[in-house]
Formats: C-alpha cells, sequence, structure tokens
C-alpha cells in the first residue's frame, strides 16, 4: 500500500501545469464582396441619426448596397464592400475599406462621423466570417460565425467534434493566403499546438479531417466478423463433410 507521501508525490506528478504563449495570428484585411456590420452608438438621438443602421427606417434611400441577413428579430444589417473596396455611408458617401484590418475602418469611420454626430463610438464586425469543415466529422458542412476569431478547436467543436475514425494528428488546413492556396497539416493532439500561428482559423479557411488508416478495416472487416466467421464455419463445415 502506498504511503501518504508517495501519493502526494505521484498526484504532484500528474499536475504539471505546462503554459504556453498563444502567437499573435495576423488581423484580417477587408476584402471585396465582404459584409460588414457597422454599429454607431453617439449621444445624437436615433431618429436624427443618419448613421443607425439598426433602424432600417433610416435607411431607406440613402444606403444603395446595405445587405440584409437573417429576419424577424435577427435582422442584421451590413454594408457590402463593392469591387472598388469601398462602402457606401450616409453623407459620409465612399469610405476606402479594402486591405484595412477591422480596427483600422472602425477609426475611420469613427473620424468620419464626429463632423456629423456627436462623441461617435463605432463598432464593426465581419458578417462573412464563413469557414469549411470536411471530413470525418458528424455535420460536414460551411459554418459561420460572428466572432472576430474562433480556434481551430471551436471550429470542429461546430461540427459536432471529431468521428470515431478521425485522424486528430493529421488535419489538413487549406487557407487562401492573398490568392494563394496555403496547405498545412494540424496535429490537435499535440499539446504545442496551441501555440501555433494557425490555431486560429481565418474566414474562408477550409478543414478536413483525414480518417485512420485503419479505417477500412474497422469499416469493412470489424462490422462484417460476424458474417466472415459464418462463412468461414460454412466453408469448413462443406469441406469436412466432402471430405467423408
Amino acid at each position: 500500500m502506498r504511503t501518504k507521501n508517495e501519493f502526494k508525490e505521484e498526484y504532484a506528478k500528474d499536475s504539471v501545469l505546462r503554459k504556453y504563449e498563444l502567437k499573435k495570428t495576423a488581423e484580417y484585411l477587408v476584402r471585396v464582396d465582404d459584409q460588414l456590420h457597422i454599429r454607431v452608438a453617439s449621444l445624437t438621438p436615433s431618429q436624427y441619426n443618419a448613421f443607425d443602421i439598426t433602424n432600417p427606417s433610416g435607411l431607406e434611400g440613402r444606403v444603395q448596397n446595405t445587405q440584409v441577413i437573417g429576419g424577424a428579430n435577427g435582422t442584421i444589417y451590413g454594408y457590402e464592400v463593392n469591387e472598388l473596396g469601398e462602402i457606401q455611408m450616409p453623407l459620409i458617401g465612399s469610405l476606402k475599406a479594402e486591405g484595412k484590418t477591422l480596427k483600422e475602418v472602425e477609426n475611420e469611420v469613427q473620424v468620419a462621423l464626429s463632423k456629423y454626430v456627436k462623441d461617435p463610438v463605432v463598432y464593426v464586425r465581419l458578417l462573412n466570417f464563413r469557414f469549411s469543415i470536411l471530413g470525418e466529422v458528424p455535420r460536414e458542412g460551411m459554418y459561420s460565425t460572428f466572432n472576430k476569431r474562433i480556434t481551430a478547436m471551436e471550429a470542429i467543436g461546430q461540427a459536432g467534434g471529431f468521428g470515431e475514425l478521425a485522424n486528430r494528428e493529421n488535419v489538413k488546413l487549406i487557407r487562401n493566403n492573398n490568392g494563394i492556396a496555403e496547405v498545412v497539416y494540424l496535429d490537435f493532439l499535440d499539446e504545442q499546438f496551441v501555440a501555433s500561428p494557425y490555431y486560429y482559423i481565418q474566414p474562408n479557411d477550409v478543414l478536413v479531417v483525414q480518417p485512420l488508416k485503419q479505417r477500412p478495416v474497422i469499416t469493412y472487416v470489424y462490422k462484417n466478423v460476424g458474417l466472415i466467421a459464418s462463412i468461414t464455419s460454412l466453408v469448413i463445415s462443406v469441406a469436412t463433410l466432402l471430405s467423408r
């Protein structure tokens, strides 16, 4: 029987804490066809605030490229980045957004709005943050989030997590990096993955969960063991009868 000190030593050994610094990923740069939700808060009353995008009646006839996402109480309005890389806002007119971070767009909109509303506070969100999960997951498909960033683990979780035959050590990430397809293989079982620059995914990323190499055996052999045993038994029985 182990002594109290031995038990303490084993517990201490199993509870070693490791810390990893999360690497700063490159901030997303706005692209043509992006949908930006721009919310403006100010001391100017809503009925006199031409930039209140939460009030649909305030937008009619003033914004030509406003997109509507959802419906009823879940309606979200967003500005589309046109082919020139610009968004069109009431009174302000054209504002260059392509190639800028969301924070830079926030700052520029805030400066421009200060001429028309009192003490504006601007919040910008990317409405078309979409990513795809394919392969050995319960629910393959395209997913979206309104968060500014999401980890690869959280993305897999939205698809129902890894399937029983998923290879967690070999997950393919396909990323469109300024017109160049970047392919990286991720190891979700390596705890140092949290310090990887690919720990956070970016809009339009595709995660492909590869199957285990044993999948054909597990799928087609293990599931048919009973049938194979029955056929083998029948063959042996027939062979025995013929040999008599």
